[in-house]
């Protein structure tokens, strides 16, 4: 079996889920160039990306010192069944029975690191601004950059919002009035709705544009889309809006993307390794030209732990302001339903609303969120509770339906601890 044939066999199972989670069958040439690089039709040590070479002495069955693509399968088809059933009950509810504290949340995060298992984890936890618990595990640290998904949304809100900070954009305003090839029911779309996808712009992320594309191109590709209703009728969660919305940032303020955001946000929080490219398509961050808006960001805990340390201040940090307190109030609202006025939540097993760029967990009966989060599909949850000043940000490389359980049980430990601070 040849290295490529083999990539198409993981990928909905390995790659789709240690190596290249959510990767798609254009992405496998790539996949393949990028690990097996000398051609040899196995994987080396030094070629083994991490998450095989945890596992490379005992799948290494000859003794040959690379990994052929029937040890390979074999590695994929063992981890795949132990990543596709039922997160473990045993495991879920085991930090429940466990002494409060956070070294039962470590020992908890390195069971999940060891046992399910991952390349790593991390945990940031403050309270008035002030850090309670940073903690990493596995082969992770809190300068480990990985994409963060759809935890991009969150950063493209506020970078937007710094513009409507300034008066050069307006949240209401029709966006005809900013690019004139945004006609019709497209032309009425609105920033507000565009954010928090209540624009009728579709479902798709957007994540398989070209690279070589500007983000102009994106936009205009995106404006041809398909329309699945008109503005402000209902909630459809995707990124198709997000590219729109990017672009006309870029008109009014005659500046690349990368730049805005660098300016912007990433500037003044310190963010040095934190950049917009393709979701799980790294590459140099000077070449991006066509940013994927709601998905495409790479970041790590030490950069994306002070933007959320900025949202919970009201848009001061440091003592200086990057968002005004309006604009975070502005973006923690619920436009999906109840106070909005804009139709349907997600569904009708889903409680929650969604603010602009992020989901609203808990609401008030005037529509605010006092408690918001914008977790991402590789595992990442980014969480702010306002009511207690606090902030909760989990960080693995993983697929997000996997560890959401896991999640669940570990804020919920730290939200009893923050309580009691």
């Amino acid at each position: 079996m040849r290295v490529d044939m083999l990539l198409r066999g993981l990928c909905g199972g390995l790659l789709a889920g240690l190596l290249l989670p959510g990767a798609a069958m254009a992405d496998l040439s790539a996949a393949q160039a990028r690990y097996d690089r000398n051609g040899d039709g196995a994987l080396s040590r030094e070629e083994a990306p991490p998450a095989v070479l945890r596992y490379f002495t005992e799948t290494d069955a000859d003794k040959s010192g690379g990994l052929t693509a029937e040890e390979l399968d074999g590695l994929a088809l063992h981890l795949t069944a132990e990543r596709q059933g039922t997160p473990d009950p045993a495991l879920r509810t085991w930090l429940e029975t466990q002494p409060a504290g956070f070294a039962s949340i470590d020992a908890y995060m390195r069971r999940l690191v060891d046992e399910l298992p991952l390349e790593g984890a991390g945990i940031f936890v403050s309270k008035a601004g002030r850090t309670i618990h940073q903690e990493t595990f596995g082969i992770y640290d809190p300068q480990t950059v990985i994409p963060i998904a759809s935890a991009s949304k969150w950063l493209t809100a506020a970078t937007i919002m710094t513009l409507v900070d300034e008066g050069l954009l307006d949240l209401d305003t029709p966006i005809s009035a900013y690019w004139d090839e945004a006609t019709g029911e497209a032309g009425r779309m609105t920033l507000r709705q565009m954010l928090s996808h209540t624009a009728g712009t579709g479902g798709s992320h957007l994540a398989d544009q070209p690279r070589d594309f500007t983000l102009e191109d994106s936009a205009r590709g995106a404006l041809a889309l398909p329309r699945s209703g008109p503005p402000g009728e209902r909630f459809q969660y995707g990124g198709v809006s997000m590219q729109i919305a990017g672009y006309i940032a870029e008109r009014v303020s005659g500046k690349p993307w990368a730049e805005l955001f660098e300016e912007r946000i990433a500037g003044p929080l310190g963010m040095e390794r934190t950049w917009y490219g393709f979701a799980q398509k790294p590459e140099p961050r000077e070449s991006v030209t066509n940013p994927i808006l709601a998905a495409g960001v790479y970041s790590c805990l030490e950069d994306y732990a002070p933007f959320l340390l900025m949202l919970a201040a009201d848009g001061v940090h440091d003592g200086k302001r990057v968002l005004s307190a309006a604009a975070v109030d502005e973006m923690m609202r619920d436009y999906a339903d109840g106070g909005a006025g804009l139709g349907q939540r997600t569904s009708a097993s889903d409680p929650r609303g969604y603010g602009l760029g992020s989901w609203c967990d808990e609401m008030t009966p005037d529509g605010a969120c006092p408690v918001a989060q914008s977790g991402g599909a590789f595992g990442v949850s980014p969480r702010i509770d306002r009511r207690t000043d606090s902030v909760i940000l989990l960080m693995t490389k993983d697929r997000m339906p996997m560890m959401r359980p896991y999640w669940g049980a570990i804020i919920a430990a730290s939200e009893k601890l923050l309580a009691s601070e």
